[in-house]
């Protein structure tokens, strides 16, 4: 799979706004139905802050065929505002593609900026991932560090996946661009400075209110 370098840069959200509604359109051509979500840990961070973004697949059956045996995804980040850290595969809970604790394997490429590649595959036999696979789970955690103020996009480019007899598992829906407000924090000297203000002006409202009016 190629690995475009995408940029932050004017045409950021546009460009990948192409290729998201492109490989939606191609890979809601099959039969065995899933669809793959983008859940950041919150909708802001601040600068020299981390925070993840857990892609999370549902809609394939639960304890049942089909499941999910590999994936292979490239995501794309603005690089301009974050920057990406590591990625646990399974996100928070049990890997679901590793119940037997075999170890699956897995791969990383975060070499090209704005772009991280990432895949796995099962070394569980059929019957384990199609008996006790959950229906919905967290594939991959991605962890980010916040690095400068603005509207930092989120997107998927391409998905692949393949059930646990290694055919085909298309899925009906890629998530859309999904975006994380990165701000400057406010230093603690600037809190202190509002919160004189407000004294201030409760005192002048006092010191006026207790001035005796003229006979």
């Amino acid at each position: 799979m190629s690995a475009p370098v995408l940029s932050p840069r004017p045409g950021f959200g546009t460009r990948v706004g192409v290729l998201v509604l492109a490989a939606t359109a191609f890979f809601s051509a099959g039969t065995n139905a899933s669809s793959l979500t983008i859940v950041p840990s919150a909708g802001s961070v601040l600068v020299g802050n981390s925070f993840t973004v857990d892609l999370v697949i549902s809609g394939v059956v639960d304890l049942g065929a089909p499941s999910v045996g590999s994936f292979d995804i490239e995501f794309a980040y603005d690089d301009a505002l974050l920057g990406f850290d590591t990625v646990t595969f399974g996100g928070p809970g049990p890997d679901q593609l590793d119940l037997l604790n075999f170890g699956p394997i897995t791969f990383l490429d975060s070499s090209s900026p704005g772009t991280v590649l990432l895949g796995e595959v099962s070394l569980d036999d059929t019957d384990t991932l199609n008996d006790f696979q959950a229906g919905t789970f967290t594939l991959a955690r991605l962890h980010f560090t916040g690095l400068a103020a603005g509207t930092a996009d989120l997107a998927v480019i391409a998905a692949l996946f393949a059930d646990a007899l290694g055919d085909d598992l298309t899925i009906d829906t890629l998530p859309g661009i999904t975006s994380i407000q990165v701000v400057v924090p406010v230093p603690a000297a600037a809190w202190l400075f509002v919160s004189s203000l407000g004294v201030l002006t409760v005192l002048r409202r006092r010191t006026r209110g207790s001035v005796p009016e003229a006979s």
